[in-house]
């Protein structure tokens, strides 16, 4: 990406093969901004095999008593890493650690 003064340019590249899609056309598309055309690549008549997903579902123990965990361990942090971090990122990746860290403590994946 280029950015000058006025005006910003962003260049993306897509590189297809031949061999696996035999039938590519390029269209242009004139997008009435500037005086380049945005070109589409549009591959027809295209046999993909479907490959098998295997779907992975994590789910976490949260109930009452894991529930009540969390709100413990928040009310017993200093929270001081985040009230003397610098600036507002420091302040709220030191509020994500905390955070998190209790979290992944009291809510076990299952």
């Amino acid at each position: 990406m280029r950015v000058l003064k006025n005006r910003g340019q962003l260049n993306n590249n897509i590189f297809l093969d031949n061999a696996k899609f035999n039938c590519i056309s390029v269209c242009p598309l004139d997008n009435r901004l500037s005086d380049h055309n945005a070109q589409i690549p549009v591959i027809q008549n295209t046999q993909i095999p479907l490959q098998k997903m295997s779907h992975k579902s994590i789910t976490r123990l949260i109930n009452d008593e894991t529930v009540g965990k969390f709100q413990s361990l928040v009310g017993e942090e200093s929270w001081e890493s985040v009230f003397n971090a610098d600036n507002v990122n420091g302040m709220f990746n030191n509020f994500y650690c905390v955070f998190w860290r209790n979290y992944e403590i009291c809510f076990p994946i299952t």
